[in-house]
């Protein structure tokens, strides 16, 4: 302690240390020691990472948003690696043959040309280059990290722009986790992205604040979704459905200690919750108010929902289940009256209501098909060119005039509720295979988790301007609503 001068603890790295540098966020400290990097929780006093070099460290610095971590080791060769929980990862670019080397302030952006003064531009959390095979040595970034200088022999200085399309935001979970990403949700106010990984549990990013996301071990959970104040957060594993507490601490956002809780399915509202009370009854909650619908014997019509049942959906007014089996057909259940309709024939798959209760959607092997709720006939239906059965995926707009399903294993599509018609398709610059989707509240934003462990955000109100800024109306031209007009 500065101020008076008190020793508040002793931390006792691996090897003997040479130099230090604080975490601009968190509790931790970088130490370059005679044999490697460290990186230590002063708070909690314990290991976070370790990387022996067999070689002295000299330097160590962290980029300003504390993703990363720069050090120089004994042969003068500086190496820029990501660091999370459980040790490093080199980031892509920083090869042997490079000689001149430029990594922008903020660390999203690494500059590198080789001995034949090739330069090569790349994200630091992306393996494929945006610029490659051009002549140039990197001198410098602009404080913004928007734009790099380089020099060549032949054409003096040149500028490159580097500022990201303002309709995409992309975020990469760490390295240590399983790139596979079950679920994905973003807060009512749009600030916070979670999304879960199956082998190590619940990731939340801060996407005002940035840096490394807040982690929960919660192995084998799967979706993910926040309530109305977005102060908590649902997700579901084999032993159940868990409750979170998002917690805002002076370092940021923290999540709390999963709690364990007996509902199977939670409406698209997020107003309703269903409860399996005993084995012949069923209780609906309203899960903002905190009252009981009345509970509905269902013992003397037929079982609850058992383990032959793959998917269950909840209409936003908590009066509808339904279930999809293995068995090609959806099961619907009127839990205010106890009435049970006759099965919808159907692929099965992933089930989703609209938010105004008006349609219900399955989703599987390329298949999607929606039924109106009043008559529950079929409103319309369509194959995609997604064959992969693991991937079926339905997300309504919350305004209930959009529905995003897969239109490939890389592509989304946006089509009309009402009939299904194909209005938009969107693919990432580096495309990787999708695994799930949703729109935030406001409708603006669509946010997708993929399978190689990137977080892709599309702004469609941002999109919409650009086009505009085109000449391009895609109101006039497709039907799209106006989303950009909505704010």
């Amino acid at each position: 302690d500065v101020g008076t001068g008190a020793r508040l603890g002793l931390l006792e790295p691996r090897a003997i240390p040479t130099c230090l540098a604080f975490h601009p966020d968190r509790p931790w400290l970088a130490i370059g020691t005679k044999e490697g990097v460290e990186v230590l929780d002063f708070e909690q006093n314990r290991e976070i990472a370790r990387r022996d070099t067999d070689q002295i460290c000299r330097a160590v610095a962290w980029t300003p948003e504390g993703t990363k971590l720069a050090h120089v080791a004994s042969a003068y060769r500086l190496e820029l690696w990501a660091v999370a929980w459980g040790g490093f990862a080199r980031v892509p670019g920083l090869g042997g043959s490079d000689v001149g080397l430029c990594l922008s302030r903020d660390g999203r952006w690494i500059a590198s040309s080789d001995e034949q003064g090739l330069l090569s531009i790349r994200h630091t959390e992306s393996t494929k280059p945006v610029l490659e095979g051009v002549s140039g040595y990197p001198v410098a970034f602009s404080s913004a990290g928007d734009r790099l200088y380089c020099v060549s022999g032949s054409e003096g200085v040149k500028a490159y722009e580097l500022s990201p399309s303002p309709c995409l935001t992309e975020l990469q979970v760490p390295f240590f986790a399983d790139a596979s990403l079950p679920g994905v949700a973003i807060s009512p106010d749009e600030r916070l992205v979670a999304t879960t990984s199956y082998d190590r549990g619940v990731f939340l990013w801060d996407l005002e604040r940035g840096g490394l996301p807040a982690w929960v071990s919660l192995p084998g959970c799967n979706n993910a979704l926040f309530n109305l104040s977005g102060d908590r957060l649902l997700t579901c594993s084999p032993q159940g459905i868990h409750l979170l507490n998002v917690e805002e601490r002076s370092g940021g956002f923290a999540l709390g200690q999963p709690t364990l809780l007996q509902p199977c399915a939670t409406s698209s509202s997020r107003r309703f919750t269903l409860n399996f009370s005993d084995p012949a009854e069923v209780v609906v909650s309203a899960t903002e108010t905190n009252w009981a619908l009345p509970r509905t014997d269902f013992s003397s019509a037929r079982p609850l929902p058992s383990r032959d049942q793959e998917t269950t959906a909840l209409s936003s007014d908590g009066q509808w289940l339904a279930e999809a089996s293995f068995h090609s057909q959806i099961l619907l259940r009127n839990l205010r009256t106890g009435q049970i309709l006759p099965s919808l024939p159907a692929q099965g798959g992933l089930l989703a209501f609209s938010p105004d209760g008006r349609w219900l959607t399955s989703a599987r092997n390329g298949h999607v098909e929606a039924w109106e709720t009043s008559d529950w006939t079929r409103a319309w239906q369509r194959s995609t060119d997604t064959v992969n059965p693991s991937t079926g995926h339905c997300a309504f707009r919350p305004q209930g005039d959009l529905l995003a399903t897969l239109g490939s294993v890389f592509d989304l599509i946006l089509l009309r509720a009402s009939d299904g018609r194909e209005l938009l398709r969107l693919r990432a610059p580096h495309p990787a295979p999708i695994s799930r989707f949703g729109f935030s509240d406001s409708g603006r934003v669509l946010v997708v988790s993929t399978e190689e462990g990137r977080i892709q955000l599309w702004r469609l109100d941002e999109l919409q301007r650009q086009l505009l800024e085109l000449g391009l109306d895609w109101t006039a031209l497709t039907g799209m609503p106006d989303i950009a007009g909505s704010d």
